[in-house]
């Protein structure tokens, strides 16, 4: 196994090393303490890496640094496991809470040096199952946790994100409006870049629009919608949704600013793309005879869903109180619109404030003149 380990200088680091190495290739290895931008630019080298595996404990830097740098990590590389040394930490904890929020359950209680390594060794043969680790998760969100700052990594040339950048909409049940505001997230970056919408619903229906669009020379037969390519998901066979048509177009979507994908309906499967995007949105509905059905994805999932944005079509201020007493989240409600391809004032400055670290800045037209 291809294993990065990542300590502080208060771990028995040469003992971890040593057994390590007798069953495994380290591939990177790093001791000392570091600061927010350090453990960035330490996920970032480790995800770089053919890894199968990231050891590190949890006082190598600030807890807000490390769970902003462990959620980029696992967009990078989603089925690098991730094992966590738990030091001095204790069930409710703000980190490690988040971390298995993040879906990393490999939490080793650092009790002493011959305990560590044992626990270690069986970690690295068997990924630990939530059922273990539950008593560090604290379930919802509370006005404790750490506030992840809009800080964002990007790779900026000509004041514009580089390569296509991924949104992913899906909705915690059928009928909460996933496919609406999917059409809305995608009309409205289509003023920044070229868009395309890929459908990865169980219940397809953009096909059903295709009448109204202008049919483009593409795979699976897109078709363009107002400024939005859109890629149906076609009715062929059972066989063809074996794996989401976004993976059969990656190479033609590479010819795209942003990707949109319309996921449908939260499933295991479903909630593994969310985190692979950029930026990722979960529909609910505000209204009280459905939050329930939020209350039965977070328990589904054993997810709180920190790092996505909950969005509602409506909901009163009624609707949100209740909702707030219920699950402690308060989703962001877009205003209703009857042709999502209008995006509104408003809907566009709520958009503006969740895209603002995606998006390019608009350039200025330049002023000719004499004088």
């Amino acid at each position: 196994m291809n294993i990065a380990v990542a300590l502080s200088q208060g771990m028995p680091h040469l003992k971890i090393f040593d057994f390590i190495r007798k069953e495994n290739d380290v591939l990177y290895e790093h001791v000392g303490s570091v600061d927010n931008e350090g453990i960035k630019k330490t996920l970032l080298a480790v995800s770089r890496l053919p890894v199968d595996a990231l050891i590190i404990d949890t006082d190598i830097s600030p807890d807000t640094g490390l769970l902003l740098g462990l959620h980029s990590f696992r967009i990078s590389r989603p089925d690098a496991r991730v094992l966590f040394i738990a030091n001095r930490r204790q069930p409710g904890d703000d980190l490690i809470s988040g971390v298995v929020s993040l879906g990393f359950y490999d939490i080793i209680e650092n009790i002493d040096e011959q305990q560590l390594l044992s626990e270690l060794a069986i970690c690295l043969k068997n990924s630990y199952p939530y059922s273990r680790v539950v008593k560090w998760h604290r379930g919802f969100r509370n006005e404790t946790d750490i506030k992840i700052k809009e800080v964002r990594e990007r790779v900026v040339i000509e004041r514009r994100p580089v390569g296509k950048v991924t949104v992913a909409v899906a909705g915690v049940a059928s009928g909460v409006g996933c496919t609406h505001i999917a059409l809305s997230i995608a009309s409205y970056l289509s003023a920044y870049g070229t868009v395309a919408l890929v459908e990865d619903s169980q219940r397809p229906v953009l096909a059903s629009i295709s009448g109204l669009g202008q049919e483009i020379s593409k795979p699976y037969e897109a078709f363009k919608y107002v400024n939005t390519d859109i890629y149906p998901l076609p009715q062929l066979s059972d066989g063809l949704h074996e794996s989401f048509l976004y993976e059969r177009l990656l190479s033609a979507l590479n010819n795209y600013d942003y990707i949109v994908r319309d996921l449908g309906v939260l499933n295991a499967e479903r909630l593994r793309e969310l985190y692979k995007a950029e930026s990722a949105f979960l529909v609910v509905s505000a209204s009280p005879w459905r939050i329930m059905d939020f209350v039965r994805a977070h328990n589904s999932h054993k997810d709180d869903f920190t790092n996505i944005n909950i969005v509602s079509a409506f909901g009163s201020d009624k609707d949100l109180r209740l909702y707030r007493q219920v699950t402690n989240i308060v989703p962001t409600i877009l205003p209703f619109a009857v042709n999502p391809t209008q995006v509104s004032k408003d809907t566009e400055t709520i958009y503006k404030k969740i895209f603002d670290f995606l998006l390019p800045e608009r350039k200025q037209k330049r002023k000719f003149g004499l004088f």
